[in-house]
């Protein structure tokens, strides 16, 4: 998508991205996010070209068009056919019938913000237990931030520029946007709030991550050999907050101690107690190992001129 918007519309470049749209369409309805995320790429391209690039944008529009309508559009286009719908679904019926239409906006707001937020950070898939707010509300804080300031003035550390940058944060927008309405057309048809998974937005997640490794090396300026050590210690929390709250539900009697919880997930493991304890030492070697060679790539590119002029 990047290469379309940079006007790098060769047909290799844009069949692939009809390929993979066409894939994308018959996977998932989320995918028609990549319909309009080309459509920005081929706007923004002509933006930059001006009229001379006005029929070469075109041909690839076309192109793009083809490929993804040949490969997996064709189920939408059916869908409208039969069902009136570009994506058939069977919820109400499987579901049954909501309270009625819904008419408190503010408490659907506050439950589609708040829920979902906390579902795309990896809420088990379960309603009984959750990750602490805390913990999700300071990544959730820290990421948008890194965003913004990823999106907002000159890259001086990777040379980009502001449309490519929008146009990596363009997924996550057409998603939530999408998850929203039709989240908030269930809700005033039944009112039923639904559909409030956050794992509807991790089409999104590769492009993100790079804007926030991207605003976290822009807050870090000249310092940037240091993002291995921001990034690796907030992924170790996170993952042990999210192991302490499965531990501290599912295993083990309530209010017991790790041991016990450990002894009971090894009880039940398909493999022997041996097995497991070999493959926590490996996965202690690894930890350790991937420390030391963090640190002597810190050591090396602080010691890199490129590097510390930010090029």
């Amino acid at each position: 998508v990047l290469r379309i918007a940079r006007g790098e519309l060769g047909v290799r470049t844009v069949a692939l991205a009809g390929l993979l749209t066409g894939l994308g369409l018959l996977t998932k309805a989320f995918a028609f996010m990549m319909l309009a995320w080309v459509a920005c790429a081929l706007v923004l391209a002509l933006m930059r070209a001006g009229r001379a690039g006005l029929a070469p944008i075109a041909r690839a529009g076309g192109l793009y068009g083809v490929v993804a309508l040949a490969v997996g559009g064709w189920g939408g286009i059916r869908n409208l056919v039969l069902y009136d719908a570009l994506v058939k679904s069977r919820y109400n019926e499987i579901v049954g019938p909501g309270p009625g239409p819904g008419d408190d906006i503010g408490r659907f707001l506050d439950n589609w913000a708040r829920l979902t937020v906390r579902r795309f950070w990896g809420d088990f898939g379960y309603y009984d237990t959750h990750i602490p707010a805390v913990a999700i509300t300071v990544a959730t804080v820290l990421s948008v931030v890194a965003i913004v300031v990823a999106c907002v003035g000159r890259d001086r550390i990777a040379g980009t520029k502001a449309g490519d940058r929008l146009m990596l944060l363009l997924p996550l927008l057409l998603l939530m946007a999408l998850q929203f309405q039709q989240t908030l057309r269930g809700y005033l048809n039944s009112g039923r709030i639904a559909a409030l998974q956050g794992r509807y937005w991790f089409g999104a997640v590769a492009a993100i991550a790079v804007l926030i490794a991207l605003g976290v090396a822009k807050v870090l300026r000249g310092r940037t050999q240091w993002l291995p050590l921001v990034f690796v210690p907030a992924v170790a929390v996170m993952q042990a907050v999210a192991l302490a709250t499965i531990l501290g539900f599912y295993w083990g009697p309530p209010h017991s101690a790790l041991t016990s919880r450990v002894r009971a997930i090894v009880a039940w493991a398909p493999f022997p107690g041996e097995l497991i304890a070999a493959a926590a030492v490996a996965g202690a070697v690894v930890v350790g190992l991937t420390a030391v060679e963090l640190g002597r790539f810190v050591r090396q590119e602080a010691r890199s001129p490129a590097l510390a002029e930010g090029s």
